[in-house]
């Protein structure tokens, strides 16, 4: 019941931000992008013990038409809602992890997403925000038919 109602939020996050990215989105778990967190350890820590992180996001993802082998590869910036350490209630705030992202041949050498084997992403910056109204009101809507 718990994934399924992480799903439906994860569904309206990605119906809000589908317009923002020139591709597909697609969900994702806190811990998938520890790597990159790890480069900022000591912000991310701040940020942990300041506010409760959804442990599931969205973020871009990597067209397979655009590159087979990459396809369905999860890009930055990668979105969590979160709300203050140890409050109920809604998870009012939104915080973007972003990510400078590059396209890599076999070599090392960037290339165009088309020629690439695999991505490197370096830490950019985190923006926290909070979320329209709308989309906390429905966050509240779905949880109650939970």
């Amino acid at each position: 019941m718990k994934i399924h109602k992480y799903m439906r939020l994860a569904l309206v996050a990605l119906a809000i931000l589908l317009p923002i990215s020139v591709n597909a989105s697609g969900t994702l778990y806190l811990s998938d992008i520890e790597p990159l967190l790890k480069q900022q350890l000591e912000l991310w820590g701040v940020i942990k013990s300041a506010f409760d992180v959804e442990e599931v996001g969205i973020a871009s993802r990597i067209n397979s038409k655009e590159n087979p082998k990459l396809g369905g590869e999860r890009t930055g910036p990668y979105a969590f809602s979160a709300k203050p350490k140890g409050e109920n209630g809604p998870f009012i705030f939104s915080i973007e992890i972003q990510a400078k992202v590059q396209f890599l041949d076999a070599k090392g050498k960037e290339v165009p997403i088309e020629k690439a084997s695999r991505v490197k992403e370096t830490f950019d910056s985190i923006v926290i925000q909070k979320r329209p109204q709308s989309e906390i009101d429905e966050e509240i809507r779905l949880r109650r038919l939970d």
